[in-house]
C-alpha cells in the first residue's frame, strides 16, 4: 500500500511540474501582441491559456482563448500610477484606506483598474474603477468571510 501511495504523489508530482502544450495559434497571438518578450509562464484553465510575464520590470498576465484570441491582459501596478480622478473618488467613497493591489485590466471591449483595498475595521473591497473616476463594481467582504456584494449605483465622475 506504501508503494502505491508514494507511487501516486510522485506520479502527482511529476504531473505538476509537466509543460503545458499551447497551441500554435496561443503562441501566434501572444508574439504579435508581445513581440519583445522573452521569457513566458503558461498555465492552462478550462479553454483558456494563461500567459505570465514581464514587460520593463512590470508584472502582466495575458488571457487567451484556446482557438489563439486575445482575450485580456492584466498588469500589475503600484498606488502611485492611479490618476487624480480614482484616488479622489476611492477616498470619498472608502473612509481610511489601504491599497493591497491594483491591477490594471486591459480588454477588448473596455478597460478598467481592478483595485483592492482594506480599512482598520479589517474589512476588503474589491473595486472595478474607470480612468475617469467611475465605480464599474465594488463588492466587499471580511477578512475571514464573504459578507456579500457591495454594489454601487454611483457612477458620477
Amino acid at each position: 500500500m506504501k508503494k502505491i501511495t508514494f507511487l501516486a504523489l510522485a506520479l502527482n508530482g511529476f504531473l505538476a511540474f509537466a509543460q503545458i502544450i499551447v497551441p500554435t495559434e496561443v503562441k501566434t497571438t501572444f508574439n504579435q501582441k508581445f513581440n519583445s518578450v522573452e521569457q513566458v509562464e503558461w498555465s492552462k484553465s478550462d479553454n483558456t491559456y494563461q500567459a505570465d510575464f514581464e514587460i520593463k520590470e512590470t508584472y502582466k498576465i495575458a488571457t487567451f482563448s484556446s482557438k489563439g484570441p486575445w482575450i485580456e491582459t492584466k498588469t500589475m501596478l503600484e498606488e502611485a500610477n492611479l490618476n487624480k480622478n480614482i484616488k479622489e473618488k476611492l477616498s470619498s467613497k472608502f473612509e481610511g484606506i489601504e491599497y493591497e493591489s491594483v491591477e490594471l485590466v486591459e480588454a477588448l471591449k473596455e478597460s478598467f483598474y481592478q483595485i483592492t483595498l482594506s480599512n482598520s475595521e479589517g474589512e476588503r473591497f474589491l473595486v472595478q474603477i474607470t480612468e475617469s473616476g467611475s465605480i464599474l463594481s465594488s463588492t466587499a467582504e471580511d477578512e475571514e468571510e464573504d459578507n456579500g456584494d457591495y454594489n454601487d449605483d454611483d457612477n458620477d465622475q
